[in-house]
């Protein structure tokens, strides 16, 4: 029954197997589930293996390569000396671009890596050019290269890659100091990176070394050659240059090195800063300063003045190192000290420190630093020595330092260091030196104010010339009395006969002006009557510089210009003492003495040159009267317009355009101001210059200069003007020409319509010319009435209006070359093919196509070059053309000129060089049999030979040895056969041109030029060949010459005797004697010194070479020779020029106080008295000889443990 028990009873069970069964279920989906649980992992795991196998590589070199570009590889903000005073200042903000000279262009061709190797000495900027190059590359890795773009390009324009994939490339920053040559380069680049970012970027470094080979980084290398580890720079190169040889990775190198090649390099020189560098960096770091709280730096205009005051400060601006620590002296003390004494002593400890573009390492005090310095300094002149081996610095320099007993052991270890590695007042590397030597001065000086007995010192050593600079110092940085007490112990000993105390007190006086007056007038008194009474040039010079230094003593030296008992040699000591303190004051003492008629004229034109130096402006206007003086002499007159283009006033010149136009001025007065006026370079003087252009009265030279110069300062506003001018038929034709000429030049591309317009022949021109042409050549008896008519036709003077047109439109050709205007292309094609245009326009075409660079008119050139009814020198120039196009498709062309028996010889001789111009390689092979060609002119042959040295073909070498011997083929051609072996470098073919070069059936000319090939390939062996060829009599001297002078490429000193009995040979022609003589005087050295000596003492040698071996005297002299320098300086029967030359040897190397005794007898009777004073003055320094005013010669007193020279008494000294 339904609904009953049963049913009920089977729901239940029916229930029951439901229930079971989800239980079932469920258990066992609660097994899979921890089953799976369990595999899961392995199954991730092993699918992640899979995948980092497939794209994790490339996924996390992709990450780690955004994390790298988002750190800079270097400091952000600038790190010179202002650092110290100021936060903080980003580099960008005060970055000046500095001037990079391009020295050695690199041979690769369409690089697509930067490869730089930057040469400056320390302090001009290297690292910081490196830190701005590294802060633009990691710019431009995150997208933004318009900013590394635009340094580079202004850099170096030229030498930047096409394509900018180099962009891309990740920098690194590295110094030489810090390379490790065990370790490769990408754990050091890495390690690097980590620094920078202070612990927050660790790049594996098997990664970096991956991105190194696969070209994805750019090295900014710094300090090469500026370490004391040379082997590990040595080691550093050589990855480098395989780097640069396996990879495209950027680098860029800087050092101090410039003896140093890289190949595949631009090699770049870093030269002192010029005024508007200057200007910048002052008025950058004024801008930077003054948009933040804290010291400001001094007006940038009153900051200039004070550097240009003084040739010293502004010799020091233009190294940026030097310059950047004059700024922070004028932000810390609010100006630059007028003292060159307090100058140097507050640069030190300014200049301490070395700019670093990487974050600092740990500091030491500086107090520490100063004493390490000053060891070093005493050190030094001590020792006579200017610089040092890095050895002395771990040797005798510890040992200084661990004695004094202000330092611990471990502070010595710190400060040698620091001398070694992060001093920024001397020469870092294998030999270290004083960046500036008044740094070591000002050093000792300060180091003796402190201490007495150092002080003391200095004293005793008052008249040793390298402890000078210190005691003027000492005496400038001490207080009022105890600078009168130095003075006064200088003062009291005797003065020598160098008056040596006197200069030294003079000098000190300069640096303490506030001494009482008692000392002071006794100092100037001394000093005046050297000046007017002293027999010696250098006494007058000295006196008069140290005179102009002394407050209040430049009207006294101005005054006694005007004396006429003062000799010459003191009036112009006086004039450059005065001069070189520039400022008003000198300025207007200068310009008075200019009009002074009582002071003689080349003293007045050495003052108005000096005035030009000085540039003050307010003095121009006031010169300007002297130029139409006819009283005063032309060359006065004429340095005075220089003085006034120098000081630069534009506000002049319309004056000087009004003295152009007096018909008395001379004429070299004249062409001194049009150079004055482009010096000045004024535009608003062209529209003056107008009349006196059309002037007919006025030279016709004159005008043509005054349109030079009108051209080159025109703008575009005058351009009208000037073609006006250019059409008035009343000019001269050449004037109008010369316009055209100028404007071309001065690169005015809108004038290119007028210049197409003129060329634009007419057919009513056409009809004039032809009817005028006609009428003249008519012989016909109706002539006179045919004459009459034309007048009346208004043909009257029609040839001459062509013959203008004709020469116009010549230079409207050329013209149109030097704008390369593409818009002419067409109508100059036009006249070429025209056969009814002017020869000589037709000439000119092809020039100007090659100018223009027009590559499309090759055709059209190639149909008139194969014309042989076209002229000949079009075509010649149509061959030229296509060469200087490099017009690849001119070839077969070019080489079917070639092979035509009958064409023109110097159209294959042009068809020759063109070849070469256009540099296919390929097509060397086909140019050989031409050289064995008969009916080929030499000259074409030639042309072939120097070709194929152009090419660089060297798969051509064996062929263009076989044909040396070939005595069908004439000598000249075989010549340049060799010049071209030497030009391709095959250094492999050495042995073979020996064979060659003893062959004796060779004809010796051919001989002669295979010896110098040999030569040029530096092939050693050949030297003794060359040596037996330079006495050939059959060989052009010239070329013996050449084989002489290139025995520096294979130099032995085994050469030196062969050489000097060669030179001794007076049947030797006297070009082969003097390219021996030159090549011993630059390698001989002290061996060859007895040949030169010979050469001078024999009176039957030429003058030219006598002279040339005078002058190798002074290059190969040493201490050996001494007496016999005398014997020759003394020898009244030689010349005066070989004197002097042996008086200047003996300055270099004499030492001997024989020799001063020897001199000093000399010196009443010689005829240069100059010159053996200061022979004398500088050997009396060297062999340690005081020599006194009371007529005795006695060796100076020694010091204890330094060398004693010979005693004894000397001679009269006079």
């Amino acid at each position: 029954m339904v609904g009953g028990q049963g049913t009920e009873v089977l729901h239940l069970l029916l229930q029951a197997r439901t229930d079971l069964i989800q239980w079932v279920m469920l258990a066992l989906a609660a097994a899979l589930g921890a089953l799976l649980t369990l595999l899961i992992p392995l199954l991730l795991h092993r699918a992640g293996a899979f995948l980092s196998r497939r794209v994790g590589r490339s996924f996390r070199e992709g990450n780690l390569r955004r994390v790298a570009a988002r750190i800079q590889p270097v400091l952000p903000h600038a790190t010179g000396p202002l650092q110290h005073l100021i936060a903080p200042i980003p580099l960008e903000q005060v970055f000046v671009v500095p001037p990079l000279i391009l020295r050695q262009p690199s041979s690769a061709n369409a690089p697509t890596a930067l490869r730089w190797w930057i040469v400056g000495g320390p302090g001009s900027g290297k690292t910081t050019l490196l830190q701005m190059l590294a802060l633009r590359w990691s710019e431009a890795v995150r997208g933004r290269p318009q900013g590394l773009l635009a340094l580079l390009r202004t850099l170096a324009a030229d030498r930047v890659p096409a394509a900018a994939t180099f962009t891309a490339q990740i920098p690194f920053y590295l110094s030489a100091a810090h390379y490790q040559p065990h370790l490769p380069l990408g754990p050091q680049l890495a390690g690097l990176l980590y620094r920078i970012s202070r612990g927050a970027l660790s790049l594996p470094a098997d990664q970096v070394e991956r991105w190194l080979q696969q070209g994805r980084c750019a090295l900014l290398v710094d300090d090469l050659g500026q370490t004391d580890r040379p082997d590990a720079e040595a080691t550093l190169l050589e990855a480098l240059e395989e780097l640069a040889a396996r990879t495209r990775c950027s680098i860029v190198i800087a050092g101090n090195n410039p003896a140093l090649r890289l190949e595949g390099f631009d090699g770049f020189d870093l030269a002192p800063w010029s005024d508007p560098q200057i200007q910048t960096l002052i008025e950058r770091w004024q801008a930077a300063l003054g948009r933040r709280k804290g010291p400001a730096l001094p007006d940038p205009q009153a900051l200039l003045s004070a550097l240009r005051e003084n040739a010293e400060r502004w010799e020091l601006a233009r190294q940026p190192g030097f310059l950047s620590g004059l700024l922070a002296l004028a932000v810390q003390s609010g100006g630059l000290p007028a003292r060159r004494s307090a100058l140097y002593a507050q640069l030190v400890p300014i200049l301490m420190d070395r700019p670093q573009a990487l974050p600092p390492e740990e500091d030491l005090p500086a107090s520490l630093k100063r004493t390490a310095l000053e060891h070093l300094a005493w050190a030094m002149r001590w020792l006579r020595r200017s610089s040092l081996p890095i050895g002395f610095i771990e040797e005798d320099l510890s040992d200084l330092l661990r004695q004094d007993p202000r330092l611990e052991t471990a502070q010595v270890h710190a400060a040698l260091s620091w001398l070694r590695e992060r001093c920024g007042l001397i020469t870092p590397g294998s030999t270290i030196a004083f960046r500036h030597p008044a740094f070591a001065s000002a050093l000792i000086a300060q180091s003796a104010l402190a201490d007495p007995s150092r002080q003391a010192q200095l004293v005793q050593q008052a008249e040793e010339p390298e402890w000078q600079e210190a005691l003027v110092m000492l005496a400038g940085l001490s207080e009022p009395a105890a600078a009168r007490r130095l003075l006064t112990e200088l003062l009291e000993p005797e003065d020598d006969f160098f008056y040596t105390r006197t200069r030294l007190a003079g000098r000190c006086l300069m640096e303490a002006p506030h001494l009482q007056t008692e000392i002071r007038d006794a100092i100037v008194g001394r000093l005046r009557t050297l000046l007017t009474e002293a027999p010696y040039s250098f006494l007058q010079q000295e006196a008069a510089s140290i005179l102009a230094g002394i407050p209040g003593q430049l009207e006294w030296l101005a005054d006694q210009l005007r004396r006429p008992d003062l000799p010459f040699s003191a009036r112009a000591a006086i004039v450059e003492a005065i001069a070189r303190e520039q400022g008003p004051r000198a300025v207007g003492l200068l310009a008075l003495a200019l009009r002074d008629d009582r002071i003689p004229l080349p003293i007045r034109e050495q003052i108005a040159e000096h005035l030009g130096h000085l540039g003050d402006p307010a003095i121009a206007r006031d010169l300007l009267d002297l130029i139409g003086d006819e009283s005063l002499g032309v060359e006065l007159r004429r340095k005075v317009v220089m003085a006034i283009a120098r000081i630069g006033d534009r506000s002049l010149g319309p004056a000087l355009v009004e003295h152009l136009g007096l018909p008395w001025l001379n004429p070299i007065v004249r062409e001194t101001l049009l150079d004055a006026l482009r010096t000045l370079g004024d535009s608003r003087i062209v529209e003056e210059l107008v009349p006196l252009i059309r002037d007919p009265d006025l030279p016709l030279e004159l005008r043509r200069r005054m349109i030079e110069t009108a051209t080159a300062l025109a703008e575009a506003s005058h351009l009208e003007t000037l073609l006006t001018l250019a059409e008035d038929p009343n000019l001269e034709v050449s004037l109008r020409a010369a316009i055209v000429n100028g404007l071309a030049e001065a690169g005015f591309r809108e004038f290119s319509p007028w210049l197409i317009g003129l060329l634009r022949e007419g057919p009513r021109h056409r009809l004039r010319a032809q009817v005028s042409t006609w009428i003249l050549r008519s012989g016909s008896p109706f002539r006179p009435w045919l004459e009459r008519l034309g007048h009346w036709l208004g043909l009257a003077g029609a040839e001459q209006e062509e013959f203008a047109r004709l020469l116009l439109q010549r230079q409207a050709i050329i013209a149109l070359g030097r704008l390369k205007e593409a818009r002419a292309v067409p109508l100059l094609l036009q006249i070429l093919q025209d056969p009814q245009a002017h020869p000589s326009l037709r000439a000119l075409v092809p020039d100007a196509l090659a100018a223009i660079g027009a590559l499309r008119a090759v055709p059209q050139l190639l149909e008139v070059l194969r014309d042989r009814h076209a002229d000949s020198t079009i075509r010649e120039r149509i061959a030229l053309a296509l060469g200087a196009m490099r017009a690849s498709a001119a070839i077969p062309a070019l080489l079917e000129r070639l092979r035509d028996p009958t064409e023109d010889p110097f159209i294959q001789a042009r068809a020759a060089l063109a070849i070469g111009l256009i540099r296919d390689p390929s097509v060397a092979p086909e140019l050989i049999p031409l050289l064995r060609a008969e009916n080929l002119p030499v000259t074409a042959r030639r042309a072939i030979a120097d070709a194929l040295g152009t090419l660089r073909a060297r798969e051509v070498v064996r062929s263009l040895i076989q044909l040396l011997p070939d005595e069908r083929i004439p000598s000249s051609v075989r010549q340049a056969i060799a010049e071209t072996l030497g030009v391709l470098g095959a250094a492999e073919i050495g042995e073979e041109l020996m064979w060659l070069a003893r062959d004796e059936r060779i004809d010796p000319h051919v001989r002669g030029a295979i010896a110098l090939t040999l030569a040029t390939l530096h092939h050693r062996p050949a030297a003794p060949e060359i040596l037996a060829m330079l006495p050939d009599v059959r060989i052009d001297p010239a070329i013996r010459q050449a084989m002489a002078e290139s025995l520096g490429n294979l130099w032995d000193p085994t050469l030196i005797a062969p050489l000097a009995r060669l030179l001794l040979e007076s049947a030797l022609d006297l070009p082969v004697r003097q390219g021996i003589l030159r090549i011993l005087e630059r390698h001989g050295g002290p061996e060859a010194f007895p040949t030169f000596w010979i050469l001078v003492r024999n009176p039957e040698t030429p003058m030219p070479l006598r002279r040339a071996a005078a002058d190798a005297l002074v290059t190969c002299a040493g201490p050996e020779f001494e007496e016999t320098l005398l014997t020759l300086a003394l020898d009244p029967e030689m010349p005066p020029y070989i004197q002097g030359r042996a008086l200047e040897a003996l300055r270099r190397v004499g030492n001997d106080p024989d020799t001063v005794q020897a001199l000093i007898r000399a010196l009443p009777a010689s005829e240069m008295p100059n010159a053996v004073f200061l022979t004398v003055m500088e050997i009396a320094q060297r062999a340690r000889v005081r020599l006194l005013l009371r007529e005795t010669l006695s060796p100076s007193a020694p010091e204890e443990g330094r060398l004693r020279p010979p005693e004894g008494e000397g001679r009269s000294a006079g």
